[in-house]
């Protein structure tokens, strides 16, 4: 018994060493009462979990644990795993009980159990996430960490003071806006059932929530008053598209708007004043995603109409534009937070990767990740880097990696 459990803890060592290769943790999943349900929510878990976590699952039973790659019963679970999940039920109060650990912390979470395939589905997206939440703040040996696990859209996130906006269109098939404090793994939304939102973006006073919205009929950008629970629509104009903004400060939001079929420009928006005006007069080039960079200067995602180009430019004082980050393969998805640093997304031998750019040089965040990752940002303590990867047979999920 005893060379038989050193040579599973090998295998189970050297399965979880390869697997770190591609940037998977290892979570060892415990059923510790077999019922339909615990099954159903083990299952989906394993499911769900599988991109970002090597699942090895158990179950307890009279003389241990089971496992289904051997079959021997265990006595105690003396195996590595970055997490440990446990699935309970209770019977007399008919709650579901999930806990576990993780590097020098622990999670706890319970629910009212509904025998329902959707019910299994739901509780299971909640606690990968929960556990995804409480690992982000508290765990420091992750790597890459995936943050959403519902099987429809999540994407553009951008993360300040321990919350992470981002959109979804969880449970109705329209995207919305949620809000997600990592502290408390409460998410909150704005209710806009009626229309699509993308890009948001936080003023560093929280007074105003800006992004894109279809609820005008095309596409605009809208500041959400925070205290007031209050929608305006800024861009300037009744028929033209506007799209990503971008808080700049407290007062001043950037944000791009088409003017031609061969042009859009950058624009910025003074909440005190209510007014407008255009900083780019460039025809021929589509510009898009612009940001605060070195202290003051405005750079953004540009498309050359001509040469068919993508690359990251920089703004002139005479409104001119100039390539900051343009090779022969496309750069795209510039962000920064008015330090030195930008994170974009740049096509790498057919993926686009999540790169980190300083002083000249550009560092890929993302090698081990097999699917295109898009709409980088960064923490203002820069202690993360926050994405959404694209999956090639499913919806996208965000993802963080260490900056």
């Amino acid at each position: 018994m005893r060379k038989t459990f050193l040579i599973l803890t090998l295998i189970f060592l050297s399965i979880t060493a390869i697997s770190q290769s591609i940037s998977k943790d290892s979570m060892i999943l415990v059923v510790m009462k077999d019922t339909y349900m615990t099954s159903k929510v083990a299952q989906k878990i394993r499911e769900l979990g599988s991109y970002s976590y090597l699942v090895r699952p158990f179950k307890k039973v009279q003389d241990g644990f089971s496992t289904e790659w051997t079959e021997k019963v265990f006595d105690n679970l003396n195996f590595i795993g970055d997490v440990y999940l446990y699935i309970d039920y209770d019977d007399l109060s008919k709650k579901m009980m999930a806990w576990g650990s993780f590097k020098d912390s622990s999670f706890y979470l319970e629910k009212d159990t509904l025998e329902t395939d959707d019910w299994a589905y739901r509780f299971s997206v909640e606690i990968l996430e929960y556990i995804a939440s409480q690992r982000l703040v508290k765990d420091g040996t992750w790597k890459l960490l995936q943050l959403t696990f519902y099987k429809g859209v999540d994407e553009y996130p951008y993360f300040q003071d321990n919350v992470l906006y981002y959109i979804s269109d969880r449970y109705i098939g329209n995207r919305e806006l949620y809000i997600w404090n990592m502290n408390t793994n409460i998410k909150e939304k704005i209710p806009l059932e009626q229309s699509s939102e993308y890009f948001p973006d936080i003023t560093p006073d929280k007074k105003f929530i800006a992004f894109q919205s279809s609820m005008f009929g095309k596409w605009d950008v809208v500041l959400y008053e925070t205290e007031k629970k209050s929608i305006k629509r800024i861009s300037t104009s009744s028929y033209k598209n506007a799209y990503s903004p971008y808080c700049y400060s407290d007062t001043l939001i950037l944000f791009s708007q088409d003017e031609t079929d061969r042009s859009s420009e950058i624009w910025i928006y003074d909440t005190v004043e209510a007014t407008s005006h255009r900083l780019t007069y460039v025809d021929n080039m589509l510009k898009f995603l612009p940001a605060k960079y070195d202290s003051n200067k405005i750079i953004f995602s540009g498309t050359n109409l001509i040469t068919g180009d993508t690359g990251i430019y920089v703004i002139n004082e005479d409104k001119t534009v100039s390539p900051l980050i343009d090779t022969q393969v496309n750069e795209t998805d510039c962000w920064s937070d008015s330090s030195g640093y930008i994170v974009y997304s740049k096509l790498i031998e057919g993926r686009y990767k999540i790169l980190l750019y300083n002083e000249g040089q550009s560092f890929i965040k993302t090698p081990s990740i097999d699917d295109d990752c898009y709409y980088p940002t960064f923490d203002k303590d820069r202690n993360f880097i926050f994405f959404t990867v694209y999956y090639k047979d499913k919806e996208p999920d965000v993802f963080a990696v260490r900056f």
